[in-house]
């Protein structure tokens, strides 16, 4: 025998082993990594009640969807009850639908192997409320080393996900960033179209105007009304009444109503059937909305 015949066996036989290790093998992981990446959830928003962020430090944002449920509001019910903003609200549920892993960093991640990503305790957890079944939990960990990602896990025993950093910003909002700035809970243009008289009372006089008689004027005072913010929100204060704007429908219920106080600076009191306590508006934006119906000249005595 060739003394060359012993090397050509284990040449061959290391081809082999190459073959069956890296082409078969390997092949099957780079089909694996090639595969789409899927979302960590897959309820339907629709079917979405409630949302509760909770910290590490204690702090906890319960939001549940209104009652009735007019065009899917929401309200804060901890550590207030106020009306929510409900494009804030959607945001958190839209970024949860399309969270997807980059990586899965651990699969079966151990009692002592959690702490190393910030998941033991987490950082924060978020709980998803979801109607006719059970409620969907992400706990959110610590960024990686070089600040490409973060930590997440469906709870515990479930695998340990890499995911964009940004899922944590929903933690570091004020109670005032969840709360509704518009004047009233809802839709309003839905609301507008059920509007037949406005009426405004001053301490001088009462006025009223009706959407058959004076189309022009209601539709101006809509407008205005509409674009009114909540500048600032102050719940300490007391309101001290200046004029009063309701909202009625057809057979007289009221739909809503706006009370106008007094002023400081460039703001102005106000408090509106979609808001619990006192707040500030623009004084520009009260004035504006005023000067469409100026209170009715008064004329002098005769002498």
């Amino acid at each position: 025998m060739s003394r060359t015949t012993p090397l050509l066996a284990a040449l061959l036989a290391a081809i082999l082993i190459y073959l069956f290790v890296v082409e078969l093998h390997g092949g099957k992981k780079s089909e694996h990594a090639e595969s789409p990446l899927v979302p960590i959830f897959s309820f339907s928003s629709e079917k979405v009640t409630g949302l509760t962020l909770r910290r590490a430090d204690g702090g906890e944002v319960v939001l549940q969807r209104a009652a009735d449920r007019l065009n899917g509001s929401w309200r804060l019910t901890h550590p207030i009850d106020a009306a929510a903003d409900s494009t804030a609200v959607e945001a958190v549920i839209r970024d949860l639908l399309n969270l997807t892993p980059t990586q899965t960093v651990a699969e079966r991640p151990g009692p002592g192997e959690l702490k190393q990503y910030g998941l033991d305790p987490p950082t924060g957890t978020l709980l998803v409320a979801i109607r006719g079944v059970d409620s969907e939990v992400l706990d959110i960990g610590d960024e990686n080393p070089d600040g490409s990602g973060r930590y997440v896990s469906k709870g515990i025993g479930s695998p340990v996900m890499l995911v964009a950093p940004d899922i944590a910003r929903f933690f570091k909002k004020e109670i005032v960033e969840w709360r509704d700035r518009q004047m009233f809970t809802g839709n309003f243009q839905a609301m507008a179209g059920q509007i037949e008289k406005i009426v405004i009372e001053r301490p001088e006089e009462t006025r009223s105007w009706t959407t058959s008689a004076d189309a022009e004027v209601v539709g101006q005072l809509l407008s205005e009304i509409w674009r009114l913010q909540v500048a600032a929100f102050s719940d300490g204060m007391s309101l001290v009444p200046s004029a009063t704007l309701r909202l009625f429908a057809k057979d007289e219920a009221l739909l809503g109503e706006i009370r106008f106080g007094q002023t400081e600076g460039e703001n102005q009191a106000a408090q509106s059937t979609g808001q619990p306590t006192p707040f500030w508006l623009r004084r520009d934006d009260v004035d504006r909305l005023l000067a469409i119906v100026p209170p009715t000249a008064i004329p002098s005595p005769t002498p």
